[in-house]
């Protein structure tokens, strides 16, 4: 079934050449960029929205 996709030519097309060429090292370190970049504005997201509220240990130390 696999067949159907990949003919016989032992010569790669330009998709095929596209993928061998890319370099894994950079591709990881782009998306751990995005990775980062995500979670950084998921988290400045719910700073911003969430409610002011202090934590219960400054709570406890301020009475």
């Amino acid at each position: 079934m696999l067949d159907d996709v990949r003919s016989h030519d032992p010569r790669p097309d330009e998709t095929e050449l596209a993928w061998m060429q890319t370099d894994p090292l950079r591709a990881a370190a782009r998306l751990l960029m995005l990775v980062a970049l995500a979670v950084s504005i998921g988290t400045a997201a719910s700073q911003f929205v969430g409610p002011d509220t202090q934590s219960g240990a400054v709570v406890a130390k301020a009475r």
